[in-house]
């Protein structure tokens, strides 16, 4: 169980750094400077986030359930 929580945890810090571009430190920099459009950075994001999350799903969950 704790372990489970804070396996979850570090898992949902990468879909947050690549769903917006003001959830992770490093983002604000390379929004705020130009490196990446709006509409480039939110687009990308929902690419990486559907990615992501679909490998969490297949890989991940099974993983955790090998604990119970």
């Amino acid at each position: 169980p704790m372990e489970q929580l804070c396996i979850l945890l570090v898992l949902s810090i990468g879909i947050m750094g690549c769903l917006t571009p003001y959830a992770t430190g490093p983002g604000v920099i390379i929004y705020g400077c130009g490196y990446v459009k709006s509409k480039d950075y939110w687009r990308l994001g929902a690419i990486f986030g559907v990615i992501y999350i679909s490998m969490l799903l297949l890989v991940g969950w099974p993983i955790l359930a090998m604990w119970n």
